[in-house]
């Protein structure tokens, strides 16, 4: 759901008529019941560390261009996937859960910053340890009853946390900067700055200078770093995030969207670029930049790239509609880009994937994590995932060199990784198994936990062929965003392998088992016809995760055998199922391709019809029959 900053501050300040425009002035505090904090790792309990390589899936997304282009086709894959490495919940007080605002990393440590939604004035923050994220650690928490925070920024060892606080006897004005220390501990002793307007809403810090944004009729505040004074007020209505660099601040403003870049020392507006979007009242825009493009969170518009100077729009990334969820819950709150990679933050609509291919950015797929995706900053090989009342997603960017593999190909295939070989396309489905088959295998749907009979340790996931026979294989479809690649293999009936390396005659079915409406791409329905297996002889087959890799068969990320006991060191062995229909002479073959039980486990991720030549070749009461 979107992030908004306090409405009901901005009611309560204009039923007191509370002044915004009176000069800032620094606010010494000593440490007071209003300020509750926690040091020590005794706060652990609320960090969920994921067991082994959590991969999160990629749902395929179909948006439109500018010019109103629906992009359907899969963009090209990746050599990095996202895993799950924690989930930190958020700190509760009293009745009252936080959600997670804004997250910076700095010397190997998370800090987290909280707010309440609604009326409620509560906030906090978070100190992780992440050095190492498989074992991340809540190291210090403070929760503020009266405050709430948008936006936290650290330099060495100070923390500065804007956001709102309602005390008309010590603020001028609610929007604030707080500042505190953390030496190994978190000092529970802070200085509170007094920021002109509602609510500071983003805030950043350089060797000389800091830098705060306020909403609404607020602007951009600059304040020396040593002294706190007030240097500058530069007016920028609707002020919702900055940038800092060398010799210039650029700030984001909503409503319209606009970027708006101002010289250092001098404080003069150098140019002003009006990005549209970006008009809901309070909403979070965490926007981004490269040497030569912008990435704006346009907030129910989706993502806007633009050029850098001149501001002219390069690609416009939109918001599906999705079913069931108000688009006031759609919307693009924050983006973050490192290393050619850029992920923004869509709120009910997760998190979208994007890379860099040459010159152009491609919308890879979207990640859904359990709630409302609010904000995301990637540093290094992490990601951090504010997702409201679902607290922080702390994501490591695994990257990986997939190897060409030594595997037998039958044929050649397209660029996309179409069979050139396929001995017929367009093959008509049995009206009956269809829908048989899409009562068993339902996207997102768990099929283990109501098929569990089979998946027990004594169904056969191999064929032990009894006769010679010759075999089809017919496509019935797929619902992953994975560029698979699915093969078989053979081994002797009474001389099972003990090594994925006793394999030898690992043979590729499909390079790429990605399955479209358009004929560039694998079919409902395509076919393979493979002559001469003999009987005594027992088909395996394999799925290469991620396997199809700029038009050729690699290793890709990870393979499943169907002969479960090669996967040594994992706790769930089986990644796949064979079910019969004997009437029809026919095997149906299944996969689930994120290693179990890291997803949803439907096992829809590659669905192909056996056929067999000799009906005799196969002992069908092996198998549990498709009901």
């Amino acid at each position: 759901m979107n992030v908004q900053f306090n409405n009901g501050l901005l009611a309560i300040l204009l039923l007191a008529v509370i002044s915004a425009c009176q000069p800032s002035s620094e606010v010494d505090i000593e440490s007071t019941p209003e300020i509750i904090v926690r040091n020590g790792n005794n706060q652990d309990a609320r960090i969920y560390l994921s067991e082994g390589d959590k991969i999160l899936p990629f749902a395929e997304v179909t948006t439109s261009t500018e010019n109103g282009r629906i992009q359907t086709e899969p963009a090209e894959d990746l050599n990095y996937v996202l895993v799950l490495r924690a989930q930190v919940d958020p700190p509760q007080w009293q009745n009252s859960k936080l959600q997670a605002s804004h997250v910076t990393v700095a010397n190997g440590l998370a800090y987290v910053a909280y707010n309440t939604q609604g009326s409620t004035f509560l906030g906090g923050l978070d100190i992780i340890n992440v050095q190492n994220p498989r074992t991340a650690t809540l190291v210090a928490q403070a929760i503020y009853p009266n405050t709430e925070f948008s936006s936290v920024a650290v330099d060495n060892r100070t923390i500065y946390l804007a956001g709102a606080k309602l005390d008309e006897d010590s603020l001028s004005s609610p929007a604030i900067l707080e500042i505190m220390t953390y030496q190994d501990s978190l000092s529970s002793e802070r200085k509170t700055v007094d920021v002109p307007g509602f609510v500071s809403t983003d805030v950043k810090v350089d060797e000389n200078f800091i830098y705060v944004t306020h909403g609404s009729t607020g602007g951009l505040s600059v304040y020396n770093k040593t002294s706190l004074e007030l240097v500058k007020t530069v007016p920028l209505d609707d002020a919702r995030s900055l940038i800092v660099s060398d010799d210039q601040v650029t700030v984001m403003q909503g409503s319209p969207g606009r970027i708006t870049t101002i010289q250092k020392n001098s404080w003069q507006i150098l140019q002003t670029v009006t990005t549209d979007g970006a008009n809901e009242p309070g909403a979070k825009s965490v926007f981004a930049m490269s040497d030569d493009t912008y990435f704006i969170p346009a907030g129910q518009e989706g993502l806007k790239l633009l050029n850098r100077p001149d501001g002219s729009l390069v690609q416009h990334i939109t918001i599906p509609v999705i079913e069931d969820i108000e688009a006031a819950n759609l919307t693009c709150n924050g983006v973050s880009y490192a290393n050619d990679k850029v992920f923004a933050a869509n709120g009910a609509a997760g998190m979208y994937v994007i890379h860099q291919v040459d010159n152009d950015f491609q919308l890879f797929g979207s990640v859904q994590f359990p709630a409302s995706t609010n904000y995301v900053m990637s540093q290094g090989n992490l990601l951090f995932v504010a997702t409201g009342t679902k607290g922080l997603q702390i994501v490591e960017i695994i990257e990986y060199d997939p190897e060409a593999g030594n595997y037998i190909t039958i044929g050649d295939w397209n660029e996309y990784g179409r069979p050139n070989y396929l001995c017929e396309t367009s093959t008509q489905i049995d009206p009956d198994i269809d829908a048989r088959l899409s009562q068993q295998f339902i996207a997102g749907d768990d099929l283990t936990q109501r098929q569990p009979n089979w998946f027990l340790e004594t169904v056969l996931t191999d064929i032990a062929l009894l006769e010679d026979t010759d075999l089809e294989i017919t496509v019935v479809g797929e619902s992953t965003h994975h560029k698979n690649t699915i093969g078989y293999y053979t081994y002797p009936n009474n001389d099972r392998p003990e090594s994925p390396n006793d394999l030898t005659d690992l043979t590729v079915l499909f390079p790429n088992a990605t399955v479209t409406l358009s004929e560039s791409h694998l079919m409902k329905g395509d076919k393979i016809c493979l002559p001469g297996f003999s009987g005594g002889n027992t088909l395996g087959f394999f799925l290469n995760f991620k396997g199809f890799v700029d038009g050729e068969v690699t290793t890709g990320f990870l393979t499943h055998y169907s002969s479960w006991w090669l996967h040594k060191n994992r706790p769930i062995k089986q990644q796949n199922v064979i079910l019969a229909i004997p009437e029809e002479q026919t095997l149906v073959l299944a996969y689930e391709d994120i290693q179990r039980d890291f997803h949803d486990q439907d096992f829809d991720d590659g669905i192909f019809l056996l056929k067999f030549s000799n009906p005799d070749a196969v002992n069908w009461s092996a198998f549990p029959e498709l009901p």
